[in-house]
């Protein structure tokens, strides 16, 4: 189902705003590190990557402004 109401449409930021928000509002007991970011001006839903379910491989990650980056994105 599409809501194009416009008041709803120009409440959130982008669509991982939406997201995050909606899940928070519909579930009894959601991620508490549910959240939000846009990179590029894409948004996306971000929650936290459990330690079990998969290793990230940092060995591309080599020059020291693609690390910058990472951290930023990380820290937020």
């Amino acid at each position: 189902r599409v809501v194009d109401d416009r008041e709803v449409h120009e409440y959130f930021t982008h669509h991982g705003h939406r997201t995050a928000v909606s899940q928070r509002a519909l579930q009894a007991h959601a991620d508490p590190l549910l959240g939000y970011t846009d990179i590029d001006d894409v948004g996306f839903v971000v929650s936290e990557l459990s330690p079990y379910e998969a290793d990230l491989d940092w060995s591309e990650l080599t020059e020291p402004d693609e690390l910058a980056e990472v951290i930023e994105q990380l820290g937020q």
